[in-house]
């Protein structure tokens, strides 16, 4: 079985732990990309993941199969629109 391809949005203190999670399941998740609107935020991301700073363009190039939002819940309705467009599961 290969791992799920997965990208975070937000880079906030509560990516921290899903990196860690993600992390601890190489089997069976990897992450692909981050994302996060303020350019400064993407030094957080592990090294060698590719960032972004537009959801659309992540979702477009990368084709994650799983999406975890970590940006603010009033935000999760329009980005799980988007992801579901691209046929991306959400976390």
């Amino acid at each position: 079985m290969r791992p799920v391809r997965c990208a975070i949005v937000g880079l906030g203190n509560v990516a921290r732990t899903h990196f860690q999670a993600l992390a601890a399941l190489p089997e069976l998740f990897l992450l692909c990309a981050v994302c996060d609107a303020d350019a400064d935020r993407l030094s957080a991301a592990p090294l060698g993941i590719r960032t972004y700073t537009d959801l659309e363009e992540l979702l477009r190039n990368e084709r994650p199969e799983l999406l975890i939002l970590c940006t603010p819940s009033g935000m999760h309705a329009e980005q799980g629109m988007l992801a579901a467009r691209h046929g991306c599961h959400l976390l």
